[in-house]
């Protein structure tokens, strides 16, 4: 599920900056620095499972709420009625389809396109793609 560590090379090897797919190569390890402004103290794959739970929820347009950390959170819809979450200082957005970019033609192709930003407005994102974290 993870891709190889863009840090360590798939070597395993600490003291560089670990991302967020390095948990294959680095286990249970805490994350020395988190470029997505998480929780310091999360690991990798608490974070990234969590990014994918919403995700999931986002594109499911039955669901209306998502639970994490026992916290029930509202899937909302914005003026561009995309539905998005706010969660850990980030917004999540499905792509507007209404756009004219090759991410939005790709969404009326069917795939499910998540956008992550950071709340307070930096140049920070993210994307998650088919359920594949691609950029955080």
């Amino acid at each position: 599920m993870y891709e190889e560590c863009k840090a360590c090379n798939g070597t395993g090897q600490t003291g560089s900056v670990v991302k967020l797919n390095c948990y294959r190569c680095h286990g249970e390890k805490k994350v020395l620095s988190y470029s997505h402004g998480g929780n310091e103290n999360e690991t990798p794959k608490d974070t990234s499972s969590i990014w994918l739970k919403i995700n999931a929820a986002l594109h499911n347009y039955t669901v209306n709420s998502i639970k994490i950390n026992n916290r029930n959170i509202d899937i909302r819809v914005g003026s561009n009625n995309c539905r998005f979450i706010r969660w850990n200082n980030k917004t999540f957005m499905e792509q507007n389809k209404e756009k004219d970019s090759y991410y939005a033609k790709q969404a009326k192709n069917g795939q499910q396109i998540t956008w992550i930003m950071k709340q307070d407005q930096s140049n920070s994102w993210g994307l998650i793609i088919d359920g594949k974290i691609k950029r955080y």
